[in-house]
């Protein structure tokens, strides 16, 4: 009923893990695209991570991706990789 009536629909549900593991449990197979998102601490910084795992119909290249929320919404920045905030 809501494809059919072009009705967009967010689940929102909290896994156990983080992004490293994929474990999927019955709501990931209810929609079209997942979206997982991350909080992972980084030298005493929280670092929030966003990772879209799939989007029918869409090329997507799956990669984590660094975000912020902003006063203009989500800001989506770097790729991920756990030495990127490595202070030298």
């Amino acid at each position: 009923l809501l494809k059919r009536k072009r009705i967009t629909t967010i689940i929102t549900t909290e896994k156990s893990h983080g992004l490293e593991k994929k474990e999927f449990d019955q709501y990931d197979f209810m929609g079209d695209g997942l979206i997982f998102l991350d909080r992972v601490s980084v030298n005493d910084l929280d670092v929030f991570l966003i990772k879209v795992q799939k989007m029918r119909g869409t090329k997507i290249n799956g990669q984590t991706k660094v975000f912020e929320m902003t006063d203009k919404g989500i800001v989506i920045s770097l790729d991920f990789s756990p030495g990127i905030f490595d202070i030298r």
